[in-house]
């Protein structure tokens, strides 16, 4: 694991009057791999399913005109982070003149970083408390157009936080800063917290991660009702274990 803090190589934004300073930690291919994340390489056999459903949600954000989606699970261990990431990966391997972002609102058991191999000096639920700026949690992975805003460690009483009006500001002052972004945000389970429901107003759209014979009837149902109180854009089926990372 690779520590990112203010020694980092970093990128400059200019913002209005203000610079902002965005560390840079690049990540490499077998670090993505090892995480079952997608990579530019053609013979990378996850990368065909990611491209068709990054096709599938782009048509609609840009039919709607939205630009945050949420990735969400029913129950812990189907693969929304993964998917999450990697949803984030193929938009911006598009080529379009977008920056996507992907935030890590899974207060509870943050996982973004660990999928880069990153210990953030930072983390977002800092951002939340006031402790720091938004380029102090700001992180590029080193891959084109894509950035990250992970966690760094739990945090308990998670829905506090995320009530808080620094959320509205989180996504207020990214839009600032990167007014043609599309921002992805990992959720936690959604039957496990209500911290689902906190943060759903503040995004444009969501999607639900099911993985195969996991995911009960009851379970999906409860789930899909309350996603369905949005714009809710359906489901991803994870095919096999999340461990295999096999996706469609």
């Amino acid at each position: 694991m690779r520590v990112a803090n203010d020694s980092n190589p970093a990128t400059s934004v200019t913002v209005g009057a203000r610079a902002i300073s965005i560390k840079t930690q690049p990540v490499s291919a077998g670090v993505l791999k090892r995480h079952h994340l997608i990579t530019a390489d053609p013979d990378d056999d996850r990368l065909f399913p990611y491209k068709v459903l990054r096709t599938r949600i782009w048509r609609e954000m840009q039919e709607n005109k939205w630009s945050s989606l949420a990735v969400t699970s029913a129950k812990p261990g189907e693969g929304k982070t993964v998917t999450a990431i990697n949803l984030g990966i193929s938009l911006a391997m598009m080529g379009e003149d977008y920056t996507v972002i992907v935030i890590d609102l899974d207060m509870r058991r943050p996982n973004v970083s660990k999928c880069f191999e990153i210990v953030p000096q930072h983390g977002i639920a800092d951002y939340l408390r006031g402790e720091v700026t938004i380029d102090e949690v700001l992180i590029d992975p080193g891959i084109a157009r894509l950035l990250i805003l992970p966690g760094n460690k739990a945090v308990s009483k998670s829905s506090e936080l995320l009530s808080s009006r620094r959320l509205s500001a989180l996504f207020q002052e990214l839009k600032a800063i990167y007014p043609a972004s599309i921002v992805i945000v990992d959720l936690p389970p959604l039957l496990s917290t209500d911290d689902v429901l906190v943060v759903l107003p503040h995004v444009d759209t969501s999607v639900l991660v099911v993985e195969d014979g996991k995911t009960g009837t009851d379970e999906l149902s409860k789930a899909v009702s309350i996603l369905q109180q949005i714009n809710f854009l359906g489901t991803v089926l994870n095919k096999v274990d999340v461990m295999e990372g096999n996706y469609y």
